[in-house]
């Protein structure tokens, strides 16, 4: 699968000469069950899911008792209210939020996990870049900072004029997400462990799992 910058659409090839494929439920391949990745990422094709999607999902898997507007999702997260609204709506429509009609929305978590876990690393990878000041993430972030034994300038740091640290930079997942997590504690540690899945060494990525499972309430199978 191609690798899609942060920020951009997640845009499939397609064919409109016919009708696109009717979509298999889970077990119905030839070669076995599929996971529920598999079909979320079949919707996340058809409803060309975004980086911004995420943010709005971890925002608010972060707060799990606290209920939403859009006004307050957009000032949470500097998005417009139309782009927050959109987000939700594609989240919805692939599988990774429920809506309740006027009692709101929220993320489905075993979903999300799942796609966090096997998924956005291989549909939007993260590479290290020059070494820059920016806001710590991924092992330079809690909750891995103290679980992992790194040297001073080298872990990784988005690029963000308020940072406190020096490290190589690495593209936040939208271009708000700094902004966000410096204001969210709690949502800048499910980012900068989406960070450590993304980019991270072998160790780094298993204790990214199993923490961001611990985070967002669910088991997860060894990959």
């Amino acid at each position: 699968m191609p690798a899609y910058p942060p920020g951009r659409r997640f845009l499939p090839g397609r064919n409109h000469a016919h009708s696109p494929p009717k979509r298999r439920s889970c077990g119905a391949g030839p070669d076995g069950p599929y996971s529920l990745f598999a079909n979320y990422e079949f919707e996340a094709r058809r409803m060309e899911l975004k980086t911004q999607d995420l943010i709005v999902l971890l925002k608010v898997a972060a707060h799990p008792p606290r209920r939403w507007t859009y006004a307050e999702l957009s000032a949470a997260l500097s998005m417009s209210a139309s782009e927050t609204h959109a987000s939700v709506r594609r989240a919805v429509e692939c599988g990774l939020a429920v809506s309740h009609g006027r009692d709101g929305w929220q993320p489905v978590r075993p979903a999300l996990l799942e796609f966090l876990l096997h998924g956005v690393k291989y549909v939007w990878p993260a590479a290290l870049g020059p070494v820059k000041r920016g806001v710590p993430t991924s092992i330079g972030a809690e909750p891995l900072a103290s679980q992992v034994n790194v040297a001073s300038g080298d872990a990784p740091v988005w690029p963000h004029p308020d940072g406190t640290a020096k490290g190589p930079s690495i593209s936040p997942l939208y271009r708000t997400a700094p902004d966000a997590a410096l204001r969210d504690p709690d949502l800048h540690r499910l980012l900068a462990l989406l960070d450590a899945v993304r980019c991270g060494r072998a160790r780094e990525r298993a204790l990214a799992a199993d923490m961001l499972s611990r985070e967002l309430g669910g088991a997860h199978a060894s990959e």
